[in-house]
């Protein structure tokens, strides 16, 4: 089809299925990047189709890849089930837990105890950052960067009573520490959300909490440890301190690695 310089994906998706192929399945409703639901894979990467003008996804042969979103099982054509990312975004209880039941009047917030939870409340939840990360593509468990940019919104809310409780349940396997670090999901975001800058935010409170009992806050701590006392790192002392001292399982399952 031909394809003016002004028209955005999300426009050549409509006029493939209104006017050459009317099965063409996917979902779209604002078409201003508010919802989130036109997210889908172009030319290997996920984004939102109204947000970009195809001419600018054109490659050199004159084509646009298109394809259903990442780590989710498509329905038809490029809409895909989204049950798993919806379940992830339910088990970091998404919702306020005030420190008192019942109060008279509102809990106030100054502009800057709002400011820590401004960007990820901006997420749409369009499943771009879930798409393309490279943990869910080998480990189901893993929470995601929505969940966890989603999580973060109330381990730093002031107003939330159970920061203690999130972050320890954050820590387990599965969680914050389980994140690769790459931020292929800053790059997805089409909003100010930054999911990886939301996990960091919440590794660093489950640090200043005293949540260090598991691999991830042991290397954190050990990695820091190294660098502040010497400069560099310490390859030798990092892994036995990450597993832990009396981890016997665990140094035992390193040995392979030492021997190597």
């Amino acid at each position: 089809m031909d394809v003016h310089e002004d028209l955005t994906l999300l426009d050549c998706m409509n006029e493939i299925k209104w006017t050459l192929d009317g099965s063409l399945t996917y979902r779209m409703s604002c078409r201003s990047a508010i919802c989130g639901s036109c997210a889908v894979k172009a030319n290997g990467h996920a984004i939102l189709a109204c947000q970009r003008q195809a001419r600018h996804l054109v490659k050199d042969n004159d084509t646009i890849v298109l394809e259903p979103l990442g780590n989710m099982k498509p329905i038809k054509d490029l809409a895909v089930d989204f049950k798993p990312f919806w379940d992830k975004i339910d088990k970091v209880k998404p919702y306020l837990q005030p420190k008192k039941k019942a109060q008279e009047k509102e809990t106030k917030q100054s502009p800057e105890q709002f400011k820590l939870i401004d960007d990820s409340s901006t997420c749409i939840m369009c499943g771009a950052c879930y798409s393309d990360c490279d943990v869910l593509e080998v480990d189901d468990n893993f929470l995601g960067p929505a969940a966890l940019a989603k999580a973060q919104r109330f381990v730093q809310d002031s107003r939330d009573g159970k920061t203690l409780e999130r972050v320890k349940e954050l820590s387990k396997p599965g969680g914050i520490w389980d994140c690769t670090h790459c931020a292929e999901c800053v790059e997805r975001c089409p909003k100010p959300a930054r999911p990886f800058d939301r996990i960091k935010e919440i590794m660093t409170v489950a640090l200043e909490q005293g949540v260090t009992n598991n691999n991830g806050a042991r290397h954190a701590l050990s990695f820091a440890k190294s660098v502040k006392s010497s400069g560099r790192l310490n390859e030798n002392v990092i892994p036995v301190e990450s597993v832990g001292f009396f981890n016997f399982k665990g140094l035992f399952d390193l040995l392979p690695v030492g021997l190597r």
